[in-house]
C-alpha cells in the first residue's frame, strides 16, 4: 500500500527535496527526515534503490530496523523525527536514501537524502632531503608529503629558526638554518580536519641548549636561501630560480 502512495505522489508531481549529507568510513551519521516538528508520524519507511526496498520502517509505535542484512545492529529510527542514523559507515553505505512519511492526519510527504562517505586525513609523512652538519650547526631540507587530495600544509619550527618552505600539490618542502637540535611540525589541514606530523632533528652541532642562528640578520636569510636553491636544484626544481628574477 504504501508503495502506491509512493508512486501516485511521485506521479501527481509532488515535490521531493532533496538534502545533501556526507560522512565518515567507520563514524556514525544522522539521514535527517526533514519531517515537519508539528508532525504527529504514523508511519516512516526508509527505503533505497529505485525499487524502493525498505530498511528501516515505523508504523503505529513499531520500529523495524533489521530488514536488510547489510545494515544488521547499524540503524537507529527516530520515530519521534523520522530521523535514521547509520552507525559504521562503509564506502557502499554512499547512496541516495528515499523516506516516506505519514502523520496523523494521513498527509504524506517524501524526500531523498544523499549520502557521501569521505576516508579521515591521513597522517602526514615527514622524510629528510637533505643534512649537511657543520662546526656551527646544521642546515636541512625536509619533505612533508600527503595521500590526500585538497590539503593545505603548514610548518612550525621550535625554536623559531632562520627557515624557508614552499609547497605544491600533495607535498611540502622546508630548509632550516640551526645551530643545535630543533622540533619541526608539519600539518595538514582540509576543511575541518587537521593531521600533524613531527620530527626532531639530531643536530651534531655545538653541545648546547638548543637555539637557533640568531645575530646573522641577513647572513642567515642568504644562506637559507641558497641551500633551499642547492636543495630544489638537486632534485631538477629550477624553477625557484624564475621566482626571484
Amino acid at each position: 500500500m504504501r508503495f502506491f502512495i509512493f508512486f501516485f505522489l511521485t506521479f501527481q508531481g509532488v515535490k521531493v527535496e532533496e538534502i545533501q549529507i556526507s560522512g565518515y568510513i567507520g563514524d556514525s551519521v544522522t539521514l535527517p527526515s526533514k519531517a515537519d516538528p508539528s508532525w504527529v508520524l504514523s508511519k516512516v519507511d526508509w527505503s533505497i534503490f529505485t525499487n524502493n526496498t525498505w530498511i528501516a520502517t515505523f508504523d503505529n509505535g513499531k520500529i523495524n530496523t533489521d530488514r536488510r542484512t547489510e545494515y544488521k545492529g547499524r540503524l537507529t529510527l527516530d520515530g519521534t523525527s523520522g530521523d535514521l542514523t547509520i552507525s559504521n559507515l562503509t564506502q557502499r553505505d554512499a547512496m541516495t536514501y528515499t523516506v516516506d512519511l505519514v502523520n496523523k492526519n494521513n498527509v504524506d510527504k517524501v524526500n531523498k537524502i544523499i549520502l557521501t562517505v569521505k576516508e579521515h586525513l591521513q597522517q602526514p609523512k615527514i622524510t629528510k632531503i637533505h643534512f649537511p652538519a657543520t662546526t656551527d650547526g646544521c642546515t636541512f631540507a625536509l619533505k612533508c608529503s600527503s595521500p590526500d587530495d585538497g590539503v593545505d600544509f603548514t610548518w612550525d619550527v621550535k625554536p623559531s629558526c632562520p627557515h624557508w618552505s614552499s609547497s605544491q600539490t600533495g607535498a611540502s618542502e622546508l630548509v632550516v638554518l640551526s645551530s643545535s637540535s630543533v622540533n619541526v611540525n608539519c600539518t595538514v589541514r582540509r576543511k575541518e580536519e587537521k593531521k600533524t606530523t613531527v620530527w626532531e632533528s639530531s643536530c651534531n652541532g655545538p653541545k648546547e641548549s638548543p637555539k637557533c642562528v640568531r645575530g646573522y640578520g641577513w647572513v642567515a636569510a642568504i644562506v637559507v636561501f641558497v641551500v633551499a636553491v642547492i636543495v630544489l636544484c638537486m632534485k631538477g626544481k629550477r624553477k625557484l630560480f624564475k621566482l626571484f628574477m
